[in-house]
């Protein structure tokens, strides 16, 4: 987007290359009695005969033009735009959007329960002091006296209390 600001300066003719698609004429406090606007030979010819000046929109006809390409701050330029445009309340082509770029969808690796070196638990086995069990990713220790209690990273879990007489030997019944 470029914006070519019309200014005094005399006696100077001044070719543009201009873009009606994004390109803005900024007439500044121009009065509309201060220039002219013609088409000559398929080009846009803004003329301010007192400062013997020109600026030519090259390869620009009226027709490629519309109201949001001019800014100024006197209402009467802006009026004479109207004016010489047909009231043109053509807007500017939309500008293409940037294509919409998705990033690749990565799955997340699998997961898999750490290793603890404990057998799967088994309803029928029976477990003696110090042995482990696990089953759905809880490791469970058989304990050697009734104060001792497991703990796992994920979650505590009580084993089931030994009674004195039975304490080498047990069964290991998982959490409800």
């Amino acid at each position: 987007m470029a914006t070519t600001k019309i200014v005094w300066a005399w006696g100077t003719n001044t070719h543009v290359n201009f873009n009606p698609a994004t390109d803005i004429l900024d007439f500044g406090w121009f009065a509309a009695d201060q220039f002219t606007v013609t088409e000559v030979n398929g080009s846009v010819v803004i003329a301010i005969p007192s400062n013997h000046q020109t600026y030519t929109l090259d390869h620009t006809t009226l027709h490629d033009l519309h109201l949001s390409n001019i800014v100024g701050k006197d209402t009467s330029a802006i009026g004479e735009w109207t004016t010489v445009l047909g009231n043109s309340t053509v807007t500017p082509p939309t500008p293409t959007p940037p294509p919409v770029v998705t990033p690749p969808v990565v799955p997340p690796p699998p997961t898999t329960p750490p290793t603890t070196g404990a057998n799967p638990w088994s309803a029928t086995g029976i477990y003696t002091a110090g042995m482990t069990a696990s089953e759905n990713g809880v490791t469970y220790n058989s304990p050697i006296s009734r104060r001792t209690q497991p703990t796992n990273s994920r979650s505590r879990h009580s084993m089931p209390p030994v009674h004195p007489r039975r304490r080498a030997r047990f069964r290991c019944t998982p959490p409800p």
